[in-house]
Formats: structure tokens, C-alpha cells, sequence
């Protein structure tokens, strides 16, 4: 009786374990199926929008990249469900605190005195928010929707202006570069929401897979015509880039405004694509384009 008592117990441990596999690998295999189907909505989406670029490499290989849809191309349903998301970022913000002003560092004292004073007051917003703000970002990256306003071209003038920038605070180049001017003395910042789902900004300014922040300015507001840098400098990862931009601090200097324009630049290979948009301090993190590589050559 014990014997016959074992040999169904065992039998049944043995079903049991057969159908947990099955189930595991049928839903392995949904989850599989459910990706590739998503991955070509996306592809058929970016085709019809013009949002993909082959991009043929000198070592013949074939590179995809695929650019988010901007805000300016919804329609009514897609427009009101983006603005459902974008209130809730901006409650998420507030959530956080991270819409705290600063007290304002007083313009009699010395620039010594300054540079420490605003350099204790970003380690004081690090340490006491730092943490909020990397959560805020792995919340913001899940929009698909990018806020920035394409821009088809820029002018010869403003590209004069973004290669002198560039040469002043001798920037580097790479394979994928994202650029961030604008024209006043606050403080804007970049951040990538990287393919190793990491994050680069003046907190963070290196990424496991390549990525570096090579300039930040304006945590003092030395100059009204600054500009940031992101790059991979070489064998950019495939995966999804998406590019943020922070107002960080409202410099009352020189009668600059609470509210900045700015002017975004992303070079994939060689290839640009422009956007502008408009921030206010006190908001959320602006998620202004994604875009994403792949190797058509491994297919």
C-alpha cells in the first residue's frame, strides 16, 4: 500500500510539473509572439509617419533607426490620452518635491562665495532629492510620445551658432550625439533614459554602455548661450533612446525668465533631426523624442 502510495504521489508531482513547463513555456512563447506583433505595429506606424532611416555602415552593415512620433502628429484620442499621462507626470513631479524653488544666492556676494554657495545647494539637492528624481524618470520614460516640436530644418545662422558653441566648449562627437542650447542664463539639463535603462545627466554622467555627458552648464548663470552634450563615442548600443530635458534652476539674473526656450539637436550616424519646445520651471521632465537602433544585418 506505501509502495502504491509513492508511485501516485510521484505521479502526480510529475503531472504537476509537466503542466507548470507547459504553462511557463506557453507563456513564454505568447510573450514572444506579443512582441514581435507590437514590433511590427511600431515599424508599420514609423513607416507610415516617415520615422525610419536605414543607415548603410562603411563595414556594410545596416543600421535601423526608428524615431518616436510627436505630439503635433495626434489625433484627438491619441492627444487626449497623452494629456491624461502628461497630468500625471506633473503630479508625479509634485509627488516628489521636485518642484521646490531654491532661495536665491544674493548678487553682492563674491563669485568665490557663490560658487561654493550654489555648489553646497546641488549637493544639498542630490542628497535630499536626488533619489526622487531617479524615480521621476522611471516614471516619465514610459510615455511613447515625444513633446518636441520637429523642426524640418535650421537656419545657416543658428547652425553657425550651434557649431561655435560646440568649438567654445570643445565638445566631441560620436556615432549618436543629442544637443541641448538654448538662450538664457538658466539652468537646463539633459537626461537620457538609456537602452541599458540607465541614466545620464550631471548626476550620473556615464552610462555602463558607453554613453557620457561631456558638458554641463549654467549651475552658475555664466553665459546666455550655453549648451549640453550627450554622446556614445563609439559602438552605440541597439535599443531605445529617450531624451529628457530638466529645468533645473530659475536664475534671476539679468531679468531671465521662469519660462526658456530651447533647441534640440539628435545625430544618429550622421544623420540630424531638430526639435524645439518651451519649459517652465517648477515642471516635470520633458520627454522631447525617443528614438531607437537596431542591426537590420543580423536579420
Amino acid at each position: 500500500m506505501v509502495s502504491i502510495a509513492g508511485t501516485t504521489i510521484q505521479s502526480d508531482v510529475l503531472s504537476a510539473t509537466i503542466g507548470l513547463f507547459v504553462l511557463v513555456l506557453f507563456t513564454l512563447r505568447y510573450i514572444s509572439k506579443r512582441r514581435r506583433i507590437q514590433a511590427m505595429m511600431a515599424r508599420a506606424e514609423a513607416e507610415k509617419y516617415g520615422l525610419n532611416s536605414k543607415i548603410e555602415m562603411v563595414d556594410g552593415q545596416v543600421r535601423l533607426v526608428t524615431f518616436s512620433r510627436q505630439v503635433e502628429t495626434l489625433n484627438g484620442k491619441e492627444y487626449d490620452a497623452w494629456k491624461v499621462r502628461d497630468n500625471a507626470r506633473e503630479k508625479n513631479y509634485d509627488q516628489f518635491e521636485l518642484s521646490k524653488e531654491w532661495p536665491q544666492i544674493e548678487a553682492a556676494t563674491t563669485d568665490e562665495e557663490f560658487t561654493e554657495k550654489r555648489e553646497d545647494q546641488r549637493k544639498t539637492w542630490n542628497a535630499t532629492l536626488g533619489n526622487n528624481m531617479k524615480k521621476h524618470l522611471k516614471f516619465a520614460q514610459k510615455e511613447v510620445f515625444g513633446s518636441g516640436v520637429t523642426r524640418l530644418d535650421i537656419s545657416d545662422e543658428e547652425k553657425l551658432d550651434l557649431a561655435n558653441r560646440s568649438k567654445r566648449e570643445g565638445l566631441v562627437s560620436g556615432p549618436v550625439q543629442i544637443t541641448l542650447t538654448w538662450d538664457d542664463y538658466n539652468d537646463l539639463d539633459l537626461y537620457i533614459y538609456t537602452p541599458s535603462k540607465e541614466e545620464i545627466s550631471f548626476r550620473k554622467r556615464r552610462s555602463q554602455c558607453g554613453g557620457r555627458l561631456d558638458n554641463d552648464m549654467n549651475k552658475k548663470p555664466l553665459s546666455n548661450t550655453p549648451i549640453e552634450n550627450v554622446l556614445w563615442a563609439k559602438s552605440p548600443p541597439e535599443g531605445t533612446y529617450k531624451v529628457f530635458v530638466h529645468f533645473h534652476r530659475h536664475h534671476d539674473r539679468n531679468d531671465t525668465q521662469s519660462t526658456t526656450t530651447y533647441n534640440l539637436r539628435v545625430r544618429v550616424w550622421g544623420e540630424e533631426k531638430h526639435y524645439s519646445g518651451m519649459i517652465t520651471f517648477g515642471s516635470a521632465l520633458e520627454h522631447v523624442v525617443s528614438f531607437s537602433v537596431e542591426d537590420e544585418s543580423k536579420e
